[in-house]
Formats: structure tokens, sequence, C-alpha cells
């Protein structure tokens, strides 16, 4: 009885406890607390909540690896305080107060660190390109919960469910951002630039790939000469990352990237022209990539142009083109 309501506590406060801690690594440092105190009914409790989470999407490869050996070692501690607790004769009960005490204090901790960003990304898949050639292409809404100001990226055509989305929580557009100029990705910049009366931030380094695409050069602002872009309360980093295009950029926040083509999971952005000049572009997309990419902390987020997200901690293991 005790396991199947313990149980039910655990899973009830992992999804309260998502929905307001965006960090995996926060995510991972509350369960581990929260399943120590709750494996004082039952060691077994540990390995299930271990199994659990193991099949939850949100968590990448290299944090289950560590969820599990810190998992282990809770489990030594866990065995290390039934010892003291059996030699001063202390009531085995209190054992469930002393973990509860300890992870009430993690967990203040845990939720300081991760609600430094207060921000939101909503991805919304567009389908671009032309018959029959369709493709899906990712726009994505950056929203700062506080304020509601929110930036567009990538928006290569438009969204109608965006619009409703943006029109239904009243959230205000203060900019659009370009990752690179190829058409899948600015398509709807003349659109979305007309209808909310913003800015199009995007590197002219690419000009000759978007010029077509847009009818108001006034808008536009180039961001090859720009090293950061004040958003709400917070600074967008513009990393230069070029390769898959000469201007391509990522866009740097808080906890989250924005890698455009450049990084995508498990793999990298095509390049383009003769085997030659093919292979002397990968490499620089390659460079770029390590260097401006690679060091940022292991539980960034990446959101890449097209297909699922991902994490730097997870490319650097996994990514066939950057292990060496």
């Amino acid at each position: 009885m005790f396991r199947s309501i313990n149980i039910f506590l655990l899973s009830f406060d992992m999804q309260s406890f998502y929905r307001i801690a965006r960090s995996g690594r926060a995510m991972t440092l509350h369960l581990l607390f929260l399943s120590m105190i709750l494996s004082s009914f039952g060691p077994l409790l540990i390995s299930w909540s271990r199994d659990q989470v193991k099949s939850m999407k949100y968590f990448m490869p290299h944090e289950l690896r560590l969820l599990t050996l810190i998992g282990q070692e809770i489990q030594a501690f866990n065995g290390m305080i039934d010892k003291v607790l059996i030699m001063v004769k202390i009531n085995m009960n209190l054992k469930l107060v002393f973990f509860s005490i300890i992870y009430i204090f993690i967990s203040s901790a845990v939720f300081a660190s991760s609600s430094q960003y207060n921000l939101e990304v909503k991805r919304f898949v567009a389908m671009v390109g032309a018959m029959p050639n369709f493709f899906e292409q990712n726009i994505y809404l950056l929203v700062d919960v506080k304020t509601k100001q929110a930036a567009i990226i990538d928006p290569g055509n438009r969204s109608h469910e965006m619009e409703e989305y943006i029109s239904a929580r009243d959230i205000t557009i203060s900019m659009i951002l370009n990752t690179h100029g190829h058409y899948d990705h600015v398509g709807a910049n003349d659109h979305y630039s007309g209808k909310y009366g913003v800015n199009v931030f995007v590197s002219f380094l690419d000009e000759e790939l978007f010029q077509e695409h847009f009818t108001d050069s006034s808008v536009m602002k180039d961001l090859n000469l720009i090293e950061s872009i004040k958003f709400a309360n917070y600074k967008i980093n513009v990393l230069k990352t070029p390769g898959h295009t000469p201007g391509s950029v990522s866009l740097y926040i808080g906890d989250i990237l924005f890698s455009g083509d450049t990084l995508f999971k498990g793999s990298i952005g095509r390049t383009w022209g003769l085997p030659e000049t093919k292979k002397r572009l990968q490499i620089q997309e390659i460079s770029s990539i390590r260097e401006k990419l690679l060091v940022l902390p292991d539980a960034t987020r990446v959101f890449p142009g097209h297909g699922e997200s991902t994490s730097i901690g997870y490319e650097k293991s996994n990514n066939r083109f950057l292990i060496e």
C-alpha cells in the first residue's frame, strides 16, 4: 500500500516540477532527493524511479547515466543512515523526517537555480518548399513568461497555429531573428514583420540568399555587426557559426541555443558546391561548432532548424561528425 501511494506521489510531484523547472539537471537532482525520501518505505522504489525516468523523453542519455551512478550512491547512503539510526536507537520513522529536511533545502536551491531563466520555447512545424518536395521546418517562439514579450525565430512559412497561440495569450512580438538566409527560414519574414511591426535580424553575409524574400529593407538589421541583442530583461548572444552559409549564426540565451541548420541532433548542416568546396565548408562548419557551441554547458538545450531538440552534452558524446 505504501509503495503504491508513494509511486503516485513521485509521479505527481515530477510532473508538477517539470512544468516549473525546465533544466534537466534540476529535474535530476529533484528526483534523486525525492527518491531518497521515499526510499524509507522500501529500497526497491529507488530502482523503480530510475527505470521510470529512463522512459521519459525530456531526459538526455548523459543525464540518465548520471542518474544511475548517483542512484547507486543514494542506496549506499540510505543503508549507512539506517545503520546510524539503529546504533543510536532512534525510531526509523525519523529517517523520513531527516531526508525531508535535506530535500527542502536542496529543492530550494534547485528552484532558485532553475528559475533564473523565465523563458519558454514553443516550436511550430511549418511546411516549406514546392510540390511534390515539401519538407518540415521549425519556427520557434521564444517567450519571456514574465513580460509576455516574444521573438519569432526562423519563420520559413506562415504558421496559423503560431498566430493563434500569440493572439490567445496576448503575447507581444518584439523582433524576428534569422539564423541564416535560406528561403526555408526567411520565407515569412515580410509577413510577420508587417503584421507585428518589428525589425528583422539577419546576417547580411547571406544577402544573395534572402534578398528576394524582403520588400522593406528599412526593417532589416545586420547580425554580422551585432554581438548581442537585448530581449526583455535578457541578452541574446549572437554566435557566428559559418559553414552551412557564410552568414550562419547561432543564438544563445540562458540555457537555450537556437542552432539553425548548423547543428542537428546527431548531425550537422549540409554544405554546398563542388566536392572541394563542400569539404572546405564542412571543415569550417565543424570548426564553428567546436569553437562556439561545444564550449557551452552540457545542459544547454539545442533547438535546430529541422528535427528534434537535443543538448550540447548529448552531441558531444553522440554526434558522429564531432566525436574525435
